[in-house]
């Protein structure tokens, strides 16, 4: 059978190995084992390399986000949104294990996940919490070094995609819900820490207004970050700092779309 999206000609030929009613009852498993592909790329998962905790595959902007945040060992890190880990473990390898980092996601399979990588890479120094980070602050009084908040988002970013439909509402409705992310990592930050913002998206509403909103509403304030690969953020008006924000964009850095931004909390 051939794979064809709902825009343009077949991407893959395979063999159907489950009927039609079969592929809409279950949630895992292969439905078609592809042969023939125009996207072929080696599995890195397969690796013994892999296996063994010797590489993690990560894109590039990903990995510029930990470099941004700068941990250090003994620090009191939280990850908000931290599965499924790429992230989260990366922060861990740069503080050589030592120091605390609080791992929390809402969904418990994305934290398995989280929690297969880190036995995978032998990480030491994680807490995970499973529950919504927006509560966070009911639950705990713990105040941390550092934050980095990578919320869900639109992932317009994402590559490959052959195209991609995602109404403006669900960009704004995103854009709200990031900002009471936001709320609470500036509750449970330290004066004078560092937070990153990151998404892997494109629109104006999930990654500057965003960052706006926490500058003029909650205490933080655009830093410059040492890494500066990137284009810069869209200019405001009210915030010209935002030009010290990141964006990647596929077509010109040949990265997945992204955004970074580098805050310190001042009051």
């Amino acid at each position: 059978m051939s794979i064809t999206p709902p825009r343009g000609p077949p991407v893959a030929y395979g063999v159907q190995l489950l009927d039609a009613s079969e592929i809409f009852k279950k949630r895992q498993g292969v439905a078609v084992q592809i042969l023939e592909s125009i996207y072929t790329m080696p599995q890195l998962r397969e690796l013994t390399v892999y296996r063994e905790g010797l590489i993690f595959d990560q894109s590039y902007p990903s990995i510029i986000v930990g470099h941004i945040l700068a941990p250090k060992p003994g620090e009191l890190i939280l990850d908000m949104c931290a599965a499924p880990g790429g992230k989260t473990t990366h922060i861990a390898q740069l503080m050589n294990n030592k120091g605390v980092i609080v791992a929390c996601d809402r969904s418990s399979n994305r934290l398995k996940t989280l929690r297969d990588h880190i036995t995978r890479l032998g990480v030491h120094n994680v807490k995970l919490i499973n529950m919504d980070a927006r509560l966070l602050a009911d639950e705990y009084t713990m105040k941390f070094d550092k934050i980095l908040l990578d919320p869900p988002c639109t992932s317009l970013g994402h590559r490959p995609k052959i195209y991609d439909t995602v109404e403006l509402q669900r960009s704004i409705d995103l854009s709200k819900y990031q900002i009471q992310l936001f709320k609470t990592a500036s509750k449970m930050i330290k004066p004078g820490g560092l937070l990153v913002y990151s998404t892997c998206t494109i629109p104006y509403y999930e990654n500057e207004l965003v960052v706006e909103f926490a500058c003029e509403h909650l205490g933080f304030k655009i830093q410059e970050p040492l890494f500066k690969p990137a284009f810069k953020g869209e200019l405001s008006e009210d915030y010209p700092d935002l030009s010290l924000c990141l964006r990647f964009y596929p077509d010109v850095q040949d990265t997945p779309g992204f955004f970074i931004a580098l805050l310190k909390k001042i009051d």
